[in-house]
């Protein structure tokens, strides 16, 4: 769509650059490492690791209905005994107490990289994106790998 950007608009997406790692946020219960460019984490628990992202100097297209955010991940899990998903939710203001939608969807089960592209319509008030990934698994540990991610 016109004057909608190309590039990345999450930071340390390709979890090349340790110093752009700030931009993401885990709640208790997780650990991270960044090795030979990719991201490992391990959750425990049902947390979740994720970043928000302003997307307000887009709002007269997303207003107009036709603004479609397009999630491009790489990923695979420890043992393939774990369910990742992404979470992307659209709010109307960086407190988020106004979720205008959120879709979820499975990432691949697989111990090899798995490359999906999720897309999801933006509702209009959209002013803030979350992008989330959680893991679970028959335990209370789970690990993940993530690497080229950018929305």
């Amino acid at each position: 769509a016109q004057g909608i950007p190309s590039g990345n608009l999450l930071r340390g997406g390709d979890f090349d650059n340790i110093d752009e790692f700030d931009a993401w946020e885990g709640g208790a219960g997780y650990s991270w490492g960044i090795s030979d460019g990719f991201l490992s984490v391990n959750y425990i628990g049902l947390n979740k690791f994720s970043q928000a992202v302003n997307v307000s100097a887009y709002a007269a297209a997303i207003d107009g209905g036709w603004v479609e955010a397009e999630l491009h991940v790489s990923s695979y899990t420890y043992n393939g005994g774990e369910w990742l998903q992404v979470t992307i939710e659209a709010f109307d203001s960086a407190d988020e107490t106004n979720t205008l939608g959120a879709d979820t969807a499975p990432l691949p089960n697989a111990t090899v990289w798995q490359s999906q592209v999720i897309s999801t319509a933006l509702p209009p008030g959209t002013r803030w994106v979350r992008v989330s990934f959680s893991c679970e698994s028959g335990s209370s540990y789970c690990s993940s790998y993530l690497d080229d991610v950018s929305l």
